[in-house]
């Protein structure tokens, strides 16, 4: 789309459900020209569609309006991708999907902004979204006070509770304490309630954040925690997916669940990975469930024996669902670790994107580390060990109080 051109692309895709859409559209947008999308996903069995604009010119602008529609047996994964590459650019991107009978819709999304993209509407847009949401609320309740601990200064007579959730920035600030070059932070001074949901989190504010002014409310655990841990929760959940996938059904599961992306030139660490080694001292009622690509790519290189004995899910459902019934978790995210702790089971850390979460368990739970995949084996990570048992206690308090109802408690 060439200087102040302008074009709009406008397409309805109902495909028979035997089929499978894969396909790539693209646009370079020039100078103060405007690039529209309007898209329909009805059919297909699965659909894979992501329509890109890249900004390249001073003023270019794009919209992108989107409606997908799953029926049984469908997986939609659509979206849009945007990168701005000029200053002055704008994006705006409409959105909406239907599920019906078990069909799936995901969606999926890449906004770029680049260092040359001064002025960009999307980067002002965040920022005046978030004082925006806030200037009229006189109470809030936020569960990553990195994004909102400086917004409730609008709600100065207002409730406003942190569910201090545990993202890898945490992790960064006790590394940091612990080796002497940290100066604690103001970023949760501003909330009336902090639910610290583990004693980890309760040390963690103690050593890096200045909270004269709020209530630590503690042996509370963390709210998704709690839901993990009802038995409702995990036979609704545990049902979907031994629906989708009927070799779960009466098996062991070990759950790999990866999170972040390696960087572009960094090759895939578990691209030559000896799948088999790790088979072979899996027991025939252990199943290994995984959201990770990169483990994916070497599975073709497993015998045949082994075939059932693995599921690879990333689209479908949001795999957090499966530490409701897992019954060994092996991850690098904080989060996951944290929420799977409360059910006490065991818990490892794989070394993978070299995070925060992954440095921190090197260093203060090493038996619990794994440098290598190859090195999972399930002889000895099946077993509850004082070390998980440690693990568990330190990174969630007991399942007992329903922390909504605390949190009830605190705007009565």
């Amino acid at each position: 789309v060439k200087d102040n051109a302008y074009l709009r692309y406008s397409t309805i895709e109902n495909w028979s459900k035997n089929m499978l859409n894969l396909n790539t559209k693209k646009a370079i947008v020039g100078k103060n020209a405007k690039m529209d999308w309007v898209s329909g996903s009805f059919g297909s069995k699965i659909s894979m569609l992501y329509p890109m604009s890249i900004l390249n010119g001073e003023n270019a602008k794009t919209e992108y309006t989107g409606i997908t529609f799953a029926g049984g047996g469908q997986d939609l994964d659509t979206g849009f991708k945007v990168i701005h590459n000029a200053p002055n650019t704008s994006s705006v991107v409409n959105s909406k999907s239907i599920s019906k009978d078990g069909g799936a819709c995901t969606y999926r999304a890449l906004v770029r902004i680049n260092e040359n993209a001064k002025n960009s509407l999307v980067k002002k847009g965040n920022i005046s979204i978030r004082k925006e949401y806030c200037k009229n609320n006189t109470d809030i309740i936020c569960v990553d006070g990195s994004i909102a601990g400086k917004l409730p200064k609008n709600a100065p007579e207002g409730k406003r509770v942190l569910i201090a959730t545990p993202y890898d920035y945490q992790f960064k600030a006790i590394n940091e304490h612990d080796k002497g070059a940290f100066k604690k932070k103001n970023t949760y001074k501003n909330f009336t309630h902090i639910i610290v949901g583990s004693p980890f989190e309760k040390e963690l504010l103690k050593k890096c954040y200045n909270t004269p002014k709020s209530e630590i409310i503690d042996q509370v655990c963390l709210p998704y925690s709690w839901r993990l841990n009802q038995e409702e929760f995990k036979k609704k959940h545990y049902g979907k997916y031994c629906k989708h996938y009927p070799m779960l059904k009466g098996k062991k599961i070990l759950a790999i669940l990866l999170t972040g992306e390696l960087d572009e030139d960094e090759e895939n660490p578990y691209a030559e990975v000896n799948w088999n080694k790790i088979f072979d001292n899996l027991d025939d009622d252990w199943i290994i469930f995984t959201n990770s690509g990169k483990l994916l790519e070497n599975m073709t290189h497993i015998g045949y024996e082994h075939r059932n004995q693995f599921v690879y899910s990333n689209r479908t459902f949001d795999t957090r669902e499966v530490l409701s019934f897992a019954d060994c978790l092996v991850t690098n995210s904080g989060l996951y670790a944290t929420y799977f702790a409360v059910r006490q089971k065991p818990i490892y850390c794989l070394k993978y994107t070299n995070c925060q979460f992954e440095k921190y368990m090197k260093r203060k739970f090493s038996n619990l580390y794994i440098k290598n995949v190859e090195d999972i084996d399930m002889t000895k990570f099946s077993e509850f060990t004082s070390e998980n048992e440690k693990f568990c206690e330190y990174f969630s308090y007991d399942c007992g109080e329903n922390p909504s109802a605390k949190i009830s408690e605190i705007f009565e």
